[in-house]
C-alpha cells in the first residue's frame, strides 16, 4: 500500500520510484489514474511476474509477491518509505519482511516506517498493530538505529519511525 500522489511527487522531483503489489489491476490503475504511459515486460527469474515501467523510466512497479524480489532484481535503495506494508504483513512473516527490507538497503540509507497505534485487544487487523519494541527487535539489531529525536513520532493514531542504516 502506498500513497500514489506522493510517489508521483517524488518521481517529479527526479527520484526513481520502485513499488510492488500482487495485484496487476492495482498497478495498472495507478498508471491510468496518474495519466502515465508504461511498458510491460516479464521479470526474469520470477515465474509469472511482470514489471510495469513508466515510459519516462523513473517509476517501476513489480507485479509479484514482495518475497520474490531481491537486490539482484531491483537493486539497492538509498531510501524506503513504508507507509502500509509492514502493518499489512502477517505478524508471523514480519522477520522475513524485515530481513528482505534490510537486504535491499544501501549503507547510509534511510527507512521511513509508518505504523498505526491502537488497542490490539479491540482490533485484530489488518492493519496489524506493530509496537515500538517489535520495530526495534526487527530492525534495531541489524543495520538500523534511530536518529536522536526521531523514534517515535505520534500523530493521531499513526506512529512514524525513522530508521537509518549504519
Amino acid at each position: 500500500t502506498w500513497d500514489l500522489s506522493a510517489a508521483c511527487r517524488l518521481a517529479d522531483l527526479g527520484h526513481s520510484i520502485v513499488g510492488v503489489d500482487i495485484s496487476e489491476q492495482a498497478l495498472k490503475e495507478f498508471f491510468a489514474d496518474q495519466g502515465l504511459s508504461y511498458c510491460e515486460e516479464p521479470v526474469p527469474g520470477i515465474a509469472g511476474a511482470k514489471k510495469l515501467q513508466s515510459t519516462s523510466g523513473n517509476i517501476c512497479l513489480y507485479c509479484c509477491s514482495i518475497y520474490d524480489l531481491s537486490s539482484e532484481i531491483v537493486g539497492k535503495f538509498d531510501g524506503v518509505w513504508d507507509r502500509g506494508a509492514l502493518v499489512a504483513v502477517n505478524p508471523c512473516d514480519r522477520p522475513r519482511y524485515a530481513s528482505l527490507m534490510i537486504s535491499l538497503m544501501e549503507k547510509n540509507s534511510s527507512y521511513l516506517l509508518v505504523t498505526v497505534l491502537y488497542d490490539p485487544n479491540k482490533h485484530k487487523g489488518p492493519p496489524f498493530y506493530v509496537p515500538e519494541s517489535e520495530v526495534k527487535s526487527l530492525f534495531g539489531k541489524s543495520c538500523f538505529s534511530s536518529p536522536p529525536g526521531c523514534f517515535p513520532k505520534h500523530k493521531n493514531r499513526f506512529v512514524c519511525f525513522c530508521l537509518c542504516s549504519e
